[in-house]
C-alpha cells in the first residue's frame, strides 16, 4: 500500500485545505518582505466602529483579507475579531477531513494520518521546522484540533519542556516553566482546545513536599499528593491545584483522556501484571475536584494492556486480557511481548459514566483471531472509531463503536513501516514512526497561534 503525496510541503486532501495552505504561505512571504512596516493608515481605520468594519470585511474576498492582515498588526487584530471573518473560516473548514491515527517520524520528516472516510493514509505536514525536534525524542502530549502538543523531560524532578505547534501554519510556542518545575511528573500532559485560538495544557505531577512514609512497611513506596498544573494560553501562565489524593511515588501513567472538562487517567507501577495494581482517577478542571474511581476488575490477575479513549461522546476503558489467550511456549521475544496474535474476544471495552464515574461493560472483540500481531501501547480514537496499534503484521486494529464492527487497516508499506518480518530485531525495535494518540483536526482551529 503506497502513501499518496498530496502536496510537496504540506498535503491537504481537499481544495479548501490546499487553498488555505497557499494563503498561509503567501501571507508569511508578504510579511517577510514587508519587514516592520505597519502603517497603512491603521490609526484612521482603528477609529471605525467594529460593526462597520465587520460589514467591510464581509465584502472582501478571503484572499484579500489574508493579504491585508500581514500589512498591519492593527488590521490583523481587527480582521481576526471580525465575526464575518470567523464565520467564513468556520463555514469553510467545518468539512475538512480529520485524521486518526496519526504517526510522526523520529527523523521528523512527516506527519502521517489516516482518513477514515477515504480509507487512505496521507502525508500531512512536515514538522522539521520545529526547533530541535530531530535531536530529542519528544513525547506526544495530545492534540487540540490543529494543534499538537509535545513534551520531554520532567521525570524524577527534572525540567519539563512543553511545546505546542500548528503544523498547518508552521508555527510553534514554547510554554513557560510550570510554577514548580522541580516536581516529578507522571507523563500526563494533555492539550485542550478552547475556541478558535485559545487552548489549555493540563499537567499532572506529584507534590513531594509532604511525602507520607508507612513506618509499618518501610520498603513500600512513599506516597505524595497528586497535583494539577494548568496552562492558559490567554494568560500565558500556570495555575496550580494541590488538592489531589495521596498515591505511591512509584506510579506511572498508563493512559489518559479528556472529556467535557474532566481529565481521566490510569496509573500503575512500572511492573504491573494485573488490574489489581491499576488506579483510575478523574480530575474536573473547572471544579478542581479529584475523584478516585472504583473499578470492578480487582480480581483479575492477568491484564495485558489497557487504555482510555473518548469515542462516540463516551469515555471508554479498553482492556486486553491474557485469560482469553491459549498458553504460549517460552520463546523470545514472545516471552517479553506476549503472544504473537490477538485472540478472539480478548479485547474488553467498558464505558465510564462521566457524571457518576460508574464503569459498565460495553462489548468484546475482535470477532475472530488476528494472527501475526499483538497489541502494544498505542491507542487513539476519533468521533466514531477507536484504533489499537499492533506490532507484527503491519496493521492497525479498528473498532467502529457505532456499528460494533472490527477491522484491520494495513500500514505494511510506505513511510509507516512496521518491520513485518518475523525476526527478533524487527519485533524488538518496533516502528520507524511514532504513534501520537491524537486526532488531528485542522478544520476546528486552522489559524490557532497566528
Amino acid at each position: 500500500m503506497s502513501i499518496p503525496d498530496l502536496n510537496m510541503e504540506a498535503t491537504c486532501s481537499s481544495p479548501l485545505e490546499q487553498e488555505f495552505q497557499r494563503l498561509s504561505i503567501d501571507s508569511a512571504n508578504e510579511k517577510a518582505q514587508s519587514g516592520s512596516r505597519e502603517d497603512m493608515n491603521s490609526d484612521l481605520w482603528s477609529e471605525l466602529p467594529d460593526a462597520l468594519l465587520d460589514k467591510i470585511f464581509a465584502r472582501l474576498p478571503l484572499r484579500s483579507l489574508f493579504r491585508t492582515r500581514v500589512l498591519s498588526k492593527k488590521w490583523d487584530e481587527a480582521i481576526t475579531r471580525s465575526l464575518s471573518f470567523q464565520s467564513e473560516i468556520s463555514s469553510l473548514s467545518a468539512g475538512w477531513e480529520s485524521y486518526c491515527p496519526v504517526f510522526w517520524s523520529w527523523s521528523c520528516e512527516w506527519l502521517i494520518g489516516y482518513d477514515r472516510r477515504s480509507k487512505r493514509w496521507h502525508k500531512l505536514f512536515k514538522i522539521s521546522y520545529f526547533p530541535g525536534i530531530s535531536k530529542v525524542r519528544w513525547l506526544s502530549g495530545g492534540g487540540a484540533g490543529s494543534l499538537l502538543c509535545f513534551h520531554q523531560g520532567g521525570w524524577s524532578g527534572g525540567d519539563l519542556f512543553i511545546h505546542v505547534t500548528n503544523p498547518f501554519l508552521r508555527r510553534w510556542h514554547k510554554l513557560p516553566n510550570t510554577n514548580t518545575p522541580s516536581r516529578p511528573m507522571l507523563d500526563i500532559v494533555h492539550a485542550v482546545r478552547l475556541g478558535l485560538k485559545d487552548y489549555e495544557v493540563i499537567v499532572i505531577t506529584q507534590d513531594d513536599r509532604n511525602m507520607v512514609v508507612d513506618e509499618a512497611a518501610p520498603f513500600t513506596s512513599p506516597r505524595s499528593a497528586l497535583c494539577a498544573e494548568i496552562y492558559s494560553r490567554v494568560a500565558d501562565s500556570w495555575t496550580t491545584d494541590n488538592l489531589g489524593p495521596l498515591v505511591p511515588r512509584d506510579l506511572r501513567k498508563v493512559s489518559s483522556a479528556f472529556f467535557e472538562g474532566t481529565l481521566f487517567f490510569v496509573l500503575a507501577n512500572s511492573g504491573f501484571k494485573s488490574f489489581k495494581n491499576l488506579r483510575l482517577f478523574a480530575y474536573q478542571a473547572r471544579r478542581r475536584r479529584w475523584t478516585v474511581l472504583a473499578h470492578p476488575f480487582e480480581d483479575q490477575d492477568d491484564v495485558y494492556q489497557c487504555g482510555l479513549v473518548v469515542c462516540d461522546a463516551q469515555v471508554l476503558l479498553v482492556m486486553m486480557n491474557n485469560r482469553d489467550r491459549p498458553q504460549q511456549s517460552f520463546k523470545f521475544p514472545e516471552a517479553i511481548h506476549g503472544p504473537s496474535y490477538i485472540a478472539r474476544h480478548s479485547i474488553h471495552i467498558h464505558r465510564i459514566d462521566p457524571d457518576s464515574f460508574q464503569i459498565t461493560d460495553l462489548c468484546r472483540g475482535p470477532d475472530e483471531d488476528i494472527h501475526d500481531a499483538e497489541i502494544v501501547e498505542g491507542l487513539a480514537s476519533d468521533d466514531q472509531c477507536l484504533y489499537l496499534q499492533a506490532y507484527g503484521h503491519g496493521i492497525v486494529v479498528q473498532f467502529n463503536v457505532l456499528e460494533r464492527a472490527w477491522n484491520c487497516i494495513a500500514i505494511d508499506s510506505g513511510p509507516v513501516h512496521y518491520h513485518s518480518r518475523p525476526d527478533i530485531s524487527s519485533r524488538w525495535f518496533g516502528p520507524n514512526f511514532k504513534w501520537t494518540n491524537v486526532t488531528f483536526q485542522p478544520g476546528l482551529n486552522p489559524f490557532a497561534m497566528q
